[in-house]
C-alpha cells in the first residue's frame, strides 16, 4: 500500500489528535471496590457466575498474571464492582455462603 506525502501527513495528524485530545474526566462518585482477592479459580468462576446471574457488573483483574508468575498461582485474582452495587454484591455473597472469602476493605 503506497501512500502519498499529503495521505501520510494526514494520517500522521489524525494519529497525533488521537493520542493527545484531552479526555473526560471521570464522574465523581465512580469508584470500584475490591470484594474478593484469592487464588482460587474455581471460586472466582462461582463467584463471576453469582454475579452475573444477578446482572451486577463487575471486573476480575490479575487473571492473566500467570503468563508473569509462571503458572504457579501466587497472584491472587481481585474481583471488583462498583461502589453503588458493593452491598449488593457483598449481601449476595453472603447468602451464598461465601461471607469468608469478602474483602474486608469493601463498604
Amino acid at each position: 500500500m503506497r501512500l502519498s506525502v499529503a495521505g501520510l501527513i494526514v494520517t500522521t495528524a489524525l494519529v497525533l489528535w488521537a493520542m493527545l485530545r484531552p479526555r473526560r474526566a471521570p464522574a465523581a462518585g465512580t469508584r470500584l471496590c475490591e470484594i474478593v482477592r484469592t487464588n482460587n479459580a474455581v471460586l472466582i468462576s462461582v463467584i463471576e457466575a453469582l454475579l452475573g446471574e444477578a446482572r451486577i457488573p463487575h471486573v476480575v483483574l490479575d487473571q492473566n498474571m500467570s503468563v508473569l508468575e509462571g503458572s504457579v498461582g501466587v497472584l491472587p485474582r481481585r474481583v471488583l464492582v462498583h461502589e453503588s452495587r458493593a452491598a449488593a454484591a457483598r449481601d449476595l455473597l453472603s447468602d451464598a455462603g461465601l461471607a469468608h472469602e469478602l474483602s474486608a476493605d469493601a463498604p
